[in-house]
């Protein structure tokens, strides 16, 4: 079981080729040096006593030694199963860390090209790619690069494979320190420029070799990759303990093959055995913390089903609560309306009929007419302050209720009618409430004004754009004087302003009595 440091090499036993793959002349050697596998040695070309072994080894520029390793030479089947083992792991395990550490490199970054950019999973994908070509640079038998260039693009990855740990761990929680990329880039740069320098000038035969060189460079990082994670150990919780047990055991391995060329404690370097796993661990511990895994069809839809029960409940508690506060802010807005409006008019009528009173002036026509104005503004007031109910259809009900009563009183006729195609908008109770007082101020002004025998109500889609419906109320008296005087009565301000707070339209139409038109907006004003 040979272990050969060289290009390519050959095993003669007493003049007799064991070995020999691939070509051994300059240049354009193969590099099959880096097979491992156990020779058979034929019984016919052994001979009894002593019999020589000899290796024939090739190098190109840039390699830095030849070597022999510890080898073993005896029955074949007993050599053979003790050194399966190591068989697989040179040759096999290679394939696999080197697959492994592709398909890692192609997930992370996927998910780092549509997944917001986050910097960890480019430096994961990095960080795996500068190991496979590691691995490809070992299994590639007959490259299309040789001697210096060939080492110089392993120079490079082997570079930049720390400086990706480095970053990994600097940008695997928010908490990054935002100097650590610029700087680890710079140093990356200078080294591997050094790096190049000293390969291209010595040729890689100089007393200190280019490995050592990396080597170094390696482990001074290692050791910044460990002060990193230890600074970040108190602000992790408890969701990240796996993963930082895999970076423990990263900063270990980088450390151990740094030191290891300079005390020689280990033979075997440690990341060539663990980076896969490592790597595989790694991704088992992201997944593990950011997605629930084994949960069945069923568990999840009872979820989602509880959630959305839960969520529907607090939102019609949450509207019940709205709604209910609408309402009282409608209701005591118009209170203190009509206590201003009894202040201001039923007040200043009946003060002026008492001062009539006193100074004995009164005319019982004008007395009687003032105070059926003050009961008709009375009234009023009282049917506002009642519920209008909850929707505009409910409201034009309760109108239509109200209204008959009141105008047959008043020795007058109603007509209503309803040629409306389209929905009636839905109004909460403010704007059903501004709606239900204009309406009562025009059927009040009609009855107490037009001196004519009916009114009609007329519901119908309005014609203009952005609204949805026309309420026109109008009578058969003599209508408005031609010209209009300049003063408008309080009357029709009050109507004016209550449409002009949901966004309704309000007109007067003078044509053989007087109609008011009113058109709804689709959506209405919220007014604060």
């Amino acid at each position: 079981m040979p272990v050969v440091g060289s290009d390519n090499y050959q095993i003669r036993i007493n003049g007799s080729l064991m070995f020999g793959e691939g070509r051994m002349g300059l240049p354009g050697q193969t590099y099959h040096g880096s097979y491992r596998g156990t020779l058979r040695i034929p019984s016919s070309a052994l001979k009894p006593g002593r019999n020589e072994l000899v290796f024939t080894m090739v190098r190109g520029v840039g390699e830095p030694y030849f070597f022999v390793g510890k080898f073993t030479v005896g029955a074949y089947r007993p050599v053979k199963a003790h050194y399966d083992p190591r068989e697989w792991v040179l040759n096999d395990f290679a394939l696999i860390s080197m697959t492994i550490a592709g398909l890692v490199s192609a997930m992370a970054l996927m998910v780092w090209l549509r997944g917001g950019r986050n910097p960890y999973f480019f430096w994961l994908a990095l960080l795996a790619l500068c190991w496979c070509v590691r691995m490809i640079y070992s299994e590639m038998l007959d490259p299309a690069l040789r001697d210096l260039p060939r080492v110089n693009v392993m120079v490079f990855f082997m570079t930049l494979l720390p400086v990706a740990w480095l970053n990994l761990i600097n940008s695997w929680d928010k908490a990054r320190l935002r100097w650590v990329q610029p700087l680890s880039i710079a140093i990356f740069i200078i080294a591997f420029a050094a790096f190049s320098a000293i390969l291209w000038t010595d040729k890689g035969d100089g007393s200190l070799t280019i490995e050592e060189y990396t080597v170094t460079y390696v482990a001074i990082l290692a050791l910044a990759t460990t002060v990193l994670l230890i600074l970040k150990i108190p602000s992790l919780g408890p969701d990240r303990r796996w993963e930082l047990a895999v970076y423990v055991l990263v900063c270990v391995v980088l450390l151990n093959d740094g030191l290891m060329v300079y005390f020689d404690f280990l033979k075997v370097r440690l990341t060539e055995m663990t980076i896969p796993v490592l790597l595989t661990g790694l991704v088992i511990a992201f997944v593990a913390r950011n997605v629930r895994l084994f949960q069945s069809a069923g568990q999840i839809n009872a979820l989602l089903q509880a959630q959305s029960t839960e969520r529907t409940a607090d939102l019609e508690a949450a509207h019940v609560r709205e709604t209910t506060m609408v309402r009282a802010q409608a209701h005591q807005s118009e209170r203190q309306r009509i206590m201003r409006d009894m202040h201001d008019g039923l007040g200043s009528q009946l003060m002026s009929m008492l001062l009539m009173a006193k100074r004995g002036v009164a005319d019982p026509p004008a007395v009687a007419e003032g105070l059926q104005s003050v009961i008709d503004e009375m009234r009023l007031m009282i049917d506002s302050m009642d519920s209008v109910g909850e929707s505009l259809a409910s409201a034009l009900l309760i109108f239509r209720e109200r209204l008959t009563s009141r105008i047959e009183a008043a020795g007058m006729t109603l007509e209503w009618s309803d040629s409306a195609s389209r929905p009636l908008p839905d109004y909460g109770p403010r704007e059903v409430l501004q709606v239900f007082r204009v309406m009562q101020e025009a059927v009040t002004n009609a009855l107490k004004h037009s001196g004519g025998k009916a009114i009609r109500v007329n519901l119908s889609d309005s014609d203009l754009p952005d609204m949805a419906l026309r309420i026109a109320i109008a009578d058969d008296g003599p209508g408005l004087p031609d010209p209009l005087p300049q003063s408008r009565g309080r009357g029709l301000g009050n109507m004016e302003m209550r449409a002009g707070t949901i966004g309704a339209k309000l007109q007067l139409v003078s044509d053989k009595g007087l109609q008011v038109l009113m058109d709804l907006p689709k959506v209405p004003i919220r007014a604060a």
